[in-house]
């Protein structure tokens, strides 16, 4: 199984990039931070041809952050909800391939400073150790 991560800095300003890497590699799952994505964004724009599966988790409010992950279309995968990640930038999948499951996470954390900055990432810390529990 094949996996990429990807910074963006706005998938949609780098459209061309972003199609290079989804459709000249054979990757079965690109992680992507940074997409920039809100909900006027379409999935046809992202991926054109439907290849690809987005679970997505999109900016309301702001420009920039917000984390993306594409999944070839045939792989079985579920989206896992994490409750103490709601107020963060991050997704979790969980991949069954071969009878074996593979979980990707993919996150993003602000450059912001302060205490503000270290409440998120404690927040990124304890939605981490609660998807890395997996029986």
């Amino acid at each position: 199984m094949c996996r990429r991560t990807v910074n963006a800095r706005s998938v949609v300003a780098n459209l061309v990039d972003f199609h290079y890497v989804l459709y000249n590699y054979n990757y079965d799952i690109v992680l992507v931070t940074e997409s920039w994505l809100t909900d006027r964004d379409t999935n046809g724009l992202l991926d054109p041809e439907g290849a690809y599966s987005m679970v997505r988790r999109d900016r309301l409010h702001g420009v920039g952050g917000v984390v993306c992950i594409a999944v070839r279309r045939g792989l079985k995968y579920v989206e896992v909800c994490c409750t103490a990640a709601s107020s963060v930038e991050l997704l979790c999948v969980d991949v069954v391939s071969f009878n074996s499951k593979f979980r990707c996470i993919v996150m993003y954390r602000p450059p912001h400073y302060g205490s503000n900055a270290r409440d998120y990432s404690a927040k990124l810390v304890q939605s981490l150790e609660v998807l890395c529990q997996v029986a």
